[in-house]
C-alpha cells in the first residue's frame, strides 16, 4: 500500500482538468503538474460492483504506482469494466505501458 503522504488529496483533483490522458482496454490514466503531487485510483461501483474486488484492485494498482510517484506530479488511474478480473501481471504490464507513454 502507498503511504498516506503520497496519496493525492481531493483538493488536487481540479488540476486534472488540464491533464494529459491515455487509456487502454481496462484503465485510463491522467497526469498533470501539481504543487503537491500524489497518486490516486478511482474505481466506480458500476465497473466493479463488489467492495472486496474494488479494494483488491486498488491495492494492486497502487503497488504498481509506487515507482511512478513524483512530488510534483498528480497521477490518477481510472478503472474500467473487466479490470477486477485481471491477474496482477496483466494489470502491471498494462499500467506500465500507459505510464511509460506519459510525460509531464
Amino acid at each position: 500500500m502507498m503511504p498516506r503522504g503520497r496519496r493525492l488529496p481531493r483538493a488536487a483533483f481540479p488540476a486534472l482538468l488540464r491533464a494529459k490522458r491515455l487509456s487502454s482496454p481496462h484503465f485510463g490514466v491522467s497526469v498533470a503538474s501539481a504543487p503537491r503531487g500524489g497518486c490516486a485510483v478511482v474505481i466506480p461501483k458500476k465497473a466493479v460492483p463488489h467492495s472486496v474486488d474494488r479494494h483488491l484492485l486498488k491495492r494492486r494498482v497502487l503497488s504498481v504506482l509506487k515507482k511512478w510517484y513524483a512530488p510534483h506530479m498528480a497521477l490518477v488511474v481510472y478503472a474500467k469494466n473487466g479490470s477486477s478480473t485481471l491477474p496482477f501481471r496483466i494489470i502491471q504490464s498494462e499500467l506500465e505501458a500507459l505510464l511509460g507513454k506519459l510525460t509531464v
